[in-house]
């Protein structure tokens, strides 16, 4: 299995290093729109163009229904940290 972690936040070494303990993850994709992250990590900063089967969205609330959107139109399995929206008018 392929999984991708989006947005290396506070959260980010906690999920990796948890992540990385699992057998059948075989890979582990990261990405995020801060250069100085793209480079130490080596990751990507488009999350739309990984190739993981399983995406990890864990940025800024603002815009976590806005790529939850788009990544389940890829037809990917999506994991999304609380909260998916910040109000119930960003449901409508």
């Amino acid at each position: 299995m392929k999984i991708a972690i989006v947005g290396l936040g506070h959260a980010f070494m906690k999920q990796y290093n948890a992540l990385k303990n699992i057998d059948t993850i075989k890979d582990i994709e990261l990405c995020d729109n801060d250069e100085k992250k793209i480079t130490k990590y080596n990751c990507k900063n488009d999350y739309l163009k990984l190739d993981s089967e399983y995406i990890i969205i864990a940025t800024s609330p603002k815009i976590h229904l806005e790529m939850l959107k788009k990544v389940i139109n890829q037809g990917k399995k999506v994991i999304i940290e609380k909260p998916v929206v910040r109000n119930l008018q960003e449901l409508w």
